[in-house]
């Protein structure tokens, strides 16, 4: 089912403070260049790790339901590195899958069943081959970088064929100790900096409520839907240590933390923008982080949750109209 793909990374992209930018949308404050679909692709497996999978185990037979038609058709909202739906297309070889997103970016073999569009999702879904609508679609760490998350919903809905299942997932505010306690966060311009706290929490604060201006939780985001909820779930993942009873704790710490020096280094161009703190308190602020991953034992949350769309009922005519 594979074929030899043409070289799918786009040069179209804006330089900002020596990162690529996509060209299509400035909503999306974080690059599109070949170092952030290397970030993106390991924070990939990251997903798969803690969730245990594609998708959930619980969701085995729902998402075998909404597959289980001829040709089922699978949208991955926001695709990245392409690698969650390019995996969907070799599980469910009589599936279609389609990728979206705002730049194209990736460059390897990829399933001859998957299909990559370019466009913008705050526009709307692609229409969908199939009259009746998607049988899956999924959406993980995009809604919040939407300035209408509600209209996205609605985008969802109307795009899922009835039946059909959506799955969707982000990073969820907040930094927490061993212990699963949240801790405020930390700034460089705090007067003690001795006071306990940590610095990523600050960071995470500011990108989310400077930059992208989006703290819509999963849950709250379903509840702006019509969609019937069946799982929702928050995972507590270790940065840079194995966690408490953490399955494949090790692997995850590991790519959790530099996962989050990348993405650290990815906001930089959006942050500096903003000019709300320097570059030399910025610098200050990233040692200060990575100082204390060494030091602290720390957990960062994940929710992933799914709904369907109620199917169709179907009832029989009233005999009064039939001729």
């Amino acid at each position: 089912m594979e074929t030899a793909s043409e070289d799918m990374y786009s040069n179209e992209l804006r330089d900002s403070f020596g990162r690529g930018m996509n060209t299509l949308s400035d909503n999306y404050k974080l690059p599109a260049d070949r170092v952030e679909m290397e970030r993106l692709s390991t924070q990939h497996r990251m997903w798969k790790l803690l969730v245990g999978g594609l998708y959930p185990p619980a969701l085995q037979a729902p998402v075998a339901k909404a597959l289980g038609g001829a040709t089922p058709i699978i949208l991955d909202a926001g695709c990245g590195s392409a690698a969650w739906p390019a995996e969907m297309a070799e599980l469910f070889p009589s599936a279609h899958a389609v990728g979206v997103d705002l730049a194209v970016h990736f460059e390897k073999t990829l399933p001859s069943n998957f299909e990559f569009i370019q466009t913008d999702l705050s526009e709307g879904l692609p229409a969908c081959r199939d009259p009746a609508g998607y049988d899956l679609i999924h959406a993980r760490s995009l809604h919040t970088h939407l300035k209408d998350p509600a209209a996205f919903m609605r985008h969802v809905e109307n795009a899922l064929k009835p039946g059909g299942i959506f799955i969707v997932g982000d990073f969820s505010l907040g930094t927490f100790d061993r212990h699963k306690v949240q801790l405020r966060p930390r700034f460089p311009t705090d007067a003690d900096q001795d006071l306990d706290g940590a610095w990523f929490a600050g960071w995470q604060e500011l990108w989310v409520g400077d930059i992208i201006g989006n703290t819509l939780g999963i849950d709250a985001l379903l509840e702006r839907g019509a969609l019937s909820p069946i799982f929702s779930r928050k995972y507590f993942c270790p940065v840079g240590w194995a966690g408490d009873d953490v399955e494949n704790g090790a692997e995850l710490g590991d790519i959790m933390l530099q996962n989050t020096k990348q993405f650290v280094r990815a906001g930089l161009p959006a942050l500096l923008a903003d000019g709300k703190f320097s570059r030399e308190q910025l610098d200050f602020w990233i040692d200060a982080m990575e100082d204390e991953f060494k030091t602290k034992k720390l957990y960062f949350t994940l929710d992933l949750a799914a709904a369907v769309k109620a199917p169709q009922i179907l009832t029989a005519p009233d005999s009064r109209d039939i001729i």
